[in-house]
Parts: C-alpha cells; sequence; structure tokens
C-alpha cells in the first residue's frame, strides 16, 4: 500500500480537482460556449483519463476489461473535444463527436461483453438483456416521434443508432454488476460503482436530447435551462468518475 499512496493521492486529486473545475465550466459555457468553458472542460475530461490511468496503476489491472475502458474514456475525451468546438461547419464537428462517444460506448459494451463471457461463461447477449434495451428503445423512439416530434431534425437517423449504443451500455452495465454481485465475484461497491456509472451516463445523455433536440418546428428547446444543464454535465462527469474506479474491482 505505501509505494501506491502517490497514485491515491493523485486520484484524490483528480476527483476533487473535478468537482472544483465543474461548476466553473458551467458558468463559463452558460449560456453560449467560450474558449475558457472548452478549457475548462478538456481539463476535466483529461482528468478522468488520467484517473483511469492511475486506477490501472494502483490496481495492477491490465486486463482487457481494464484496457477496452481506458479506449472508452479516451474517446469520451475526444467527443467532449469535437461537441465542444465552435468552429464551422457545426454538423460536421457535432456528428464527429457523436461518432467518438459512440465509438466510446462500444469500447464500453466491449468490456462488459468480455467480462461477462470470462467471469461468468455467458454470451455476449442474454434474454432479459435484449428485453430491457428493447423496450427502453421503444420508449425512446415513441417519446422523440409522439413527443417531441424529433423525426424532422435530420440528426434522427443517428439519434437513433447512438439511442441503441448507449441503452446497450447502461443495460449491460447494470446486468454485468447484478450477475457478478449475486455470484459473489464483486463486491457491493463495485457493483454500486459499474451499476451507477452506466445510469448515470444514461441520464446524462437523456438530457442532452432534451436540451439540443426539444425544440418543435425549428424553435430553440424549452429543455434548455441551466438547471437541466447542469444536471446533465454532473451526472456525466460523476459517470466518468465512477465507471473509472471500476477498474480497481474488475479483472478479466
Amino acid at each position: 500500500m505505501p509505494q501506491k499512496l502517490p497514485q491515491i493521492i493523485l486520484s484524490a486529486f483528480c476527483v476533487i480537482a473535478m468537482l472544483v473545475l465543474v461548476p466553473r465550466f458551467l458558468k463559463a459555457a452558460w449560456p453560449e460556449k467560450t474558449n475558457k468553458s472548452l478549457l475548462l472542460k478538456m481539463i476535466c475530461a483529461t482528468l478522468f483519463v488520467a484517473l483511469a490511468l492511475l486506477q490501472v496503476s494502483i490496481s495492477g489491472n491490465d486486463s482487457h476489461f481494464a484496457q477496452y475502458m481506458l479506449w472508452g474514456f479516451v474517446l469520451s475525451w475526444f467527443g467532449d473535444l469535437f461537441l465542444h468546438l465552435r468552429f464551422k461547419p457545426k454538423a460536421l464537428y457535432y456528428g464527429l463527436g457523436v461518432a467518438a462517444f459512440f465509438a466510446g460506448h462500444v469500447m464500453f459494451v466491449s468490456a462488459y461483453a468480455h467480462a461477462s463471457s470470462e467471469l461468468l461463461s455467458s454470451g455476449f447477449w442474454n434474454p432479459w438483456e435484449l428485453g430491457a434495451i428493447a423496450l427502453l428503445f421503444a420508449a425512446v423512439l415513441s417519446f422523440l416521434l409522439f413527443k417531441l416530434k424529433t423525426h424532422k431534425n435530420k440528426f434522427f437517423p443517428v439519434l437513433m443508432v447512438y439511442a441503441v449504443a448507449i441503452l446497450t451500455m447502461m443495460v449491460k452495465a447494470v446486468s454485468l454488476a447484478l450477475r457478478l454481485a449475486i455470484d459473489g465475484q464483486l463486491s457491493p461497491l463495485g457493483a454500486a460503482l459499474l451499476a451507477l456509472g452506466g445510469v448515470c451516463f444514461l441520464v446524462s445523455d437523456a438530457l442532452l436530447l432534451l436540451i439540443d433536440f426539444g425544440g418543435k418546428d425549428g424553435k430553440p428547446s424549452r429543455f434548455k435551462t441551466f438547471k437541466l444543464k447542469s444536471v446533465n454535465i454532473w451526472t456525466y462527469f460523476v459517470a466518468q468518475i465512477l465507471l473509472a474506479f471500476t477498474i480497481d474491482f474488475i479483472v478479466a
């Protein structure tokens, strides 16, 4: 433990620094993005990547699970960058940001699927996961079509593909956490970190969807409020922190 003390202190620093900087980022980014908000956001993103790397060092976990998770954090870093850039054409950078986060979720899902295969000897899918994803996707699709009428937006097909990715990531995270805990291979703390990390990520993305696409007939989104934006950002960074710490618990 003593030889790991510097990494533990640095991990605590990463978490505390994010807790301090996120409110400053929110203030700088509202109501419009600025160069200052870009800088603050990327510092926070760099901190969660560093936090994940520190957990690899502390735990000595260089398994496939850890490697897939690290790729997920790095791709999230690029997603943060592209979504916050103000260059034109805006649609291009927004699309690159969505693509980076989509790829990140593929890496997270790969980590969960590999852990499930190695530790539980189960295949990529099980009926409960498929059913949960299908029900949640149907609910999301119904809300977008009949409530927000988002199908009129040119990004609608992209949003649907991304919705499948984030829902799959969340369901598989919760499923893996529960099954490993029940099987006695994961502590309650480790299971809580994994499940809550997946849920927080989903909540964050759902709020971002409302904020960016909650307007009707080309009007600005009525969901674009500082309160909702704050919840969106906080749940996002909390999700990254929680998922980074899962590297300490799952070796597969």
